[in-house]
């Protein structure tokens, strides 16, 4: 399993009439579900998807202690993702799997719950390898994200969406995992400062791991989170801009949130 097979795959179901009518099929049978997948959270649990999360705006999640409204464009964008994510998946079966199952090599399973250390989510692709005898291993799992950046590719992967990814590796004891970004505002051709060259094609970037370099700091980081999980209220994660601006705890005080209302400041913490 390896980036071109999978940008391939994509690329060609969207080409072809016959795959890309599967994939609507495919869609069909998981659409309805998808969105309500944002609000499903256990009591008391973390979720793979908190990956990057503050820890003491999580804990306030949990304890119904959230007092600023959410923002429409975030929710929006979360929808997005989501949706997104479900359509690629399809696409990448409908292609992978062509001209089947037992004659590519590959069975792929779109939008499935999983659940690792306690910690239960749900990966948009999980892929095993199909052999003569039925057996099939897991060879990989991927997540697809996607970007409004406008400016050029730099070969970036956020390290939350690699942890996530990660985790999804673990729960399905896959070797590999991926995270394909698809970015929506980019032109055909992006230009690479750092190659120094214009490289085509470029609006599908896949970002491949290996599952056992990455476990450490899969550990680590849902170890961070476990700290929502406590009775008390943790201590604040240090500052990160774009956390704390989109934070709906008002009561911490480094919420930089524009929604936030003035509080006394005994009552901030």
């Amino acid at each position: 399993m390896n980036a071109e097979n999978i940008k391939s795959a994509i690329e060609t179901a969207l080409r072809t009439p016959e795959l890309l009518e599967r994939a609507q099929a495919y869609h069909a049978e998981i659409a309805s579900s998808v969105l309500s997948r944002n609000h499903d959270r256990e009591p008391g649990k973390l979720r793979i998807s908190d990956a990057g999360a503050c820890s003491r705006e999580l804990w306030a999640k949990m304890n119904g202690k959230l007092d600023l409204p959410e923002d429409p464009k975030s929710l929006l964008r979360m929808h997005n993702g989501s949706l997104f994510g479900a359509w690629m998946a399809c696409l990448l079966k409908a292609g992978l799997e062509s001209p089947g199952p037992r004659e590519s090599g590959y069975v792929v399973i779109a939008e499935n719950e999983v659940e690792h250390d306690g910690i239960p989510g749900h990966v948009d692709v999980v892929v095993l390898r199909a052999t003569e005898s039925g057996i099939a291993p897991t060879l990989a799992t991927i997540e697809f994200k996607w970007s409004a950046w406008t400016g050029d590719w730099r070969n970036d992967c956020k390290p939350a969406h690699r942890i996530q990814s990660g985790k999804y590796a673990l729960a399905e004891a896959a070797p590999q995992h991926f995270v394909v970004i698809y970015y929506a505002a980019s032109p055909a051709t992006i230009y690479v400062k750092d190659e120094g060259a214009r490289i085509p094609g470029n609006y599908l970037v896949v970002h491949p791991f290996e599952t056992d370099e990455t476990a450490f700091d899969v550990a680590v980081e849902y170890d961070r989170l476990a700290a929502a999980l406590t009775k008390d209220m943790p201590d604040a994660d240090p500052p990160e801009e774009y956390l704390c601006k989109s934070c709906k705890f008002s009561a911490c005080k480094l919420n930089k949130n524009p929604l936030k209302v003035k509080v006394p400041h005994a009552a901030q913490v």
